[in-house]
This record gives C-alpha cells, structure tokens and sequence, in this order.
C-alpha cells in the first residue's frame, strides 16, 4: 500500500529545491496495542525514527474508509524551517526600490498639481484685473459720451 508513495524521495533535495530535504513519519492515527511503543509510527525517514519529535512539524491526515485506514503524516525540513527565504534581502531591497520611487512619483504629482493650481490661480487673477480694468475704461467712455453728447451724435441724427 505504501509502495507507491515513495516517501524516502523525501529526504533527497528535489529539481526544484535543491536545498530543502524532509524528515517524515507516517504514523497510525488509532494504532494497535503491539504498537503503543512506536506511538503508532510505522514509517519514517532515516534520522526521524518513533523516538525523535519532529519540530514543529506539518502534519496531514491521510483517511481511506473503504479500507479502515486513518493516518498522520508529518513533515518536517532537514535543517529546521528557515527564519526567512534565500530571497529576502533581494525582495527587501526590491520592495524599498519600489517604495522609493512611489514615493518620488508621488511627490512630482503633488508638486506638480500644486503649480498647477497656482498658475490657474495666477491667471484668474490677471483676468479679474483685465476685466476691472476694462469695467473702469467702459465706465470712463460712459460718462464721456454722457458730459459730451454732441461728440458722440451725428449731424444727421438732429435733422
């Protein structure tokens, strides 16, 4: 039953992880009284035999009911489960890259919008002065044709 499984290729480094290798144990979760001594373990990889406690290790259960077959596998890496991955440093520095340059990007578009909204301001205020200016010089050619009337009027409109 277990043939097909393979477990010993756990404890060799696989093409895709060349550094991780497992320690394992298959044990019986209702184990029979000859095997209280084991825990119930019957099979492990070389080094993790019944006596050894995995550390901290993953553990499945393994259920085929048609066969009355209720099982733990546990597993746990060689040399103990790493504190951080082999490409940490690489995507720290990658992440305060990134980080940094949002940050710049950030600061453009903020400065950006700001010049923007002062520029548009400074125009809207040129514009009010124009047109109080050009209020004022249409006041003023008001109150030029109101004083001086015959200035302004034809001949022709008297006749």
């Amino acid at each position: 039953l277990l043939r097909p499984l393979s477990l010993e290729r756990l404890e060799q480094p696989t093409a895709l992880s060349t550094d991780i290798s497992f320690h394992y144990q298959l044990r019986d979760i209702a184990p029979h009284a000859s095997m209280e001594s084991v825990q119930g373990i019957f099979a492990h990889s070389s080094v993790a035999g019944p006596e050894v406690v995995l550390d901290n290790p993953v553990s499945v259960n393994v259920s085929v009911p048609e066969l009355g077959v209720a099982w733990e596998l546990s597993l746990s890496p060689q040399e103990g489960w790493p504190t951080v991955s082999s490409d940490f440093w690489i995507q720290l520095v990658l992440l305060l890259l990134a980080t940094g340059l949002m940050t710049i990007a950030a600061g453009v578009m903020i400065i950006g919008n700001v010049r923007g909204a002062y520029q548009r301001l400074h125009r809207l205020e040129a514009y009010k002065v124009r047109k109080k200016l050009a209020f004022v010089e249409g006041c003023v050619d008001d109150i030029d044709r109101v004083r001086f009337p015959m200035c302004v009027m034809a001949l022709s409109a008297f006749e």
